[in-house]
């Protein structure tokens, strides 16, 4: 196992390596193609450039563009401006202390903060990059208890279609990071390290909020398996039981604080930008009234994504969005294949038409006690392991992200929010690629494209989408 982590590390390592040369290559040959939209950010400083602050620029600028500007500009100076709101603290945070903590060492090399800053992110993103390489390995190997399973889901990983998004200066590698190492210590029945990781996601990004199923999913199934109903081998029934009512006020209770934990950060920034433009100090000196800030609950993250990024339920079906959707279209049907998949084996009915609540007392104990998956029904056969029941709360989470992203996001985002997000969708691309290269060979010609068909995706997107995100062409 440790022989394979290291494995999985130096693979996370070297793919970086990789996506900056090239990166470096195609910043170089190819003209940026429109920077109209971040003129304003792209300030001309008074500071005398050095030849390392060139080299910095040269090597790391393609990192800095689109989104990436505006968490420059954050860890900078803060949120100055309302637009800002749309973009979650921590990483800007991050990136500005890590800024400082080098600005010794740097300042005899660059004269301008965005160079170190470029510089900064990079290192981190990398290792956060490796670290979420590292946990979703882990998580792989603790869920399914096979080494194949976790190594493949892992080199997947490393080389996913949303790699330039998790080099550049984007939150996408610190959420991953935090997202699949909770989801680890969750498995290990350790919530409360998982509860403040997930908190930390919700300070990352926004949909770090919706988190907070898993772990009351985790807590309703075991109230409703243990207390609510009981199972009957001998006649393969489930029989209700009336509930005990200081079980169930426990429960409600852990509900509402893990619940809290989790949200809680993203109800903080959003009472922060209150303090920020609503409070009467403030007022005084703007002339332009913020109209959210008449509303209850004051949260601007809605109002600003809809008035200055038209997000909004199905604000994005225009003609003039089809070739994005275009973009979207191959994990569209990834995520859906991943999501029908499970929810149409015969295997999984009970799984499924149950909500995943309703587990045997023998698979709950097997589960705690983290014996290996192998000795289960589920996992006979080398494509099994896809139908476990601890599959289908990932399931509901892909397939949340998977509509509200295709009918009220920017579509072509997509792609870097569930690659970001849910280790199903490795976990799906390593079970069809296991399956195909298991099937019987007078099989191998019928069944083989689909594996094929899914690396070409990850590796087109991975060199196409460096190549013209880092020069400002629509790779969002």
């Amino acid at each position: 196992m440790a022989d394979e982590t290291c494995l999985v590390v130096r693979a996370a390592i070297s793919s970086r390596f990789l996506l900056l040369v090239f990166q470096f290559a195609a910043n170089d040959f190819i003209d940026d193609y429109d920077t109209s939209s971040f003129t304003g950010f792209i300030e001309k400083t008074n500071l005398k450039t050095t030849g390392y602050d060139w080299i910095f620029q040269r090597v790391f600028g393609g990192f800095g563009k689109w989104d990436a500007e505006y968490f420059l500009k954050i860890s900078e100076e803060g949120y100055k401006y309302e637009q800002y709101m749309a973009f979650f603290p921590l990483y800007p945070w991050i990136l500005r202390i890590s800024a400082l903590i080098f600005h010794p060492i740097l300042q005899y090399f660059v004269s301008q903060q965005r160079s170190a800053i470029l510089a900064c992110g990079w290192l981190l993103n990398t290792a956060f990059f490796s670290l979420a390489a590292k946990s979703l390995y882990q998580l792989s190997r603790t869920i399914f208890g096979r080494n194949d399973v976790a190594l493949m889901s892992s080199l997947l990983f490393c080389f996913n279609p949303a790699s330039v998004f998790m080099s550049s200066l984007y939150t996408e590698s610190l959420f991953c990071c935090l997202q699949f190492t909770a989801l680890h210590y969750l498995e290990q029945e350790k919530a409360t390290i998982a509860l403040l990781l997930f908190g930390l996601g919700g300070a990352t990004r926004s949909n770090g909020i919706i988190s907070c199923g898993f772990v009351v999913h985790r807590i309703l199934k075991r109230f409703v398996s243990y207390e609510l109903i009981s199972f009957k081998a001998s006649s393969n029934k489930w029989t209700l039981k009336f509930p005990n009512v200081s079980s169930s006020f426990v429960v409600i209770l852990k509900v509402i604080i893990s619940s809290s934990i989790v949200l809680m950060p993203f109800i903080f920034f959003q009472f922060y930008g209150y303090s920020l433009y609503c409070t009467p100090v403030v007022k005084a000196r703007v002339t332009h009234h913020k109209s959210w800030c008449g509303r209850w609950p004051p949260f601007p993250y809605s109002y600003i994504q809809k008035v200055y990024w038209n997000v909004g339920f199905l604000r994005y079906f225009e003609l003039k969005q089809i070739p994005n959707f275009f973009l979207a279209t191959p994990m569209i049907i990834l995520s859906s294949c991943a999501v029908l998949t499970y929810c149409c084996s015969h295997k999984n009915l009970e799984v499924v038409t149950t909500l995943g609540l309703l587990q045997r007392k023998c698979e709950l104990n097997e589960s705690m006690t983290r014996r290996s998956i192998h000795q289960t029904r589920y996992q006979k056969e080398d494509g099994e392991f896809y139908n476990s029941p601890s599959v289908f709360v990932f399931v509901a989470h892909l397939a949340f992200m998977t509509l509200f992203g295709f009918t009220s996001m920017h579509v072509q985002v997509i792609t870097r929010l569930i690659f970001s997000a849910s280790p199903l969708i490795y976990w799906y691309t390593a079970y069809v690629i296991i399956s195909d290269s298991t099937e019987p060979p007078y099989r191998h010609c019928r069944s083989k494209w689909k594996s094929q068909l899914i690396l070409v995706y990850f590796l087109l997107y991975f060199f196409i989408g460096t190549a013209l995100h880092c020069n400002f062409y629509p790779w969002t």
